[in-house]
């Protein structure tokens, strides 16, 4: 019934895994300090923006909200 949403905040996660990987991958490396720098910030950006998204989608999950369930299928 939250097929979706736990579709969408899964996503999320990994990207925010992904981004955190290449901001370090960055970091780590003798890079241009503009492309390191351009990298940090996408990450923190996507952290700060995207990743609260999350608890958004999961929400109605820790809710125990049973709406998608229990709507007649006419009034879908």
């Amino acid at each position: 019934a939250h097929g979706t949403a736990i579709l969408s905040a899964f996503g999320h996660l990994v990207l925010g895994w992904l981004w955190l990987d290449i901001a370090l991958a960055a970091a780590r490396t003798r890079a241009d300090p503009a492309v390191t720098d351009g990298k940090f910030w996408a990450c923190r950006y996507f952290f700060d923006h995207e990743m609260p998204l999350i608890a958004g989608w999961l929400a109605p999950l820790a809710t125990g909200s049973s709406v998608s369930v229990d709507a007649p299928r006419h009034a879908l």
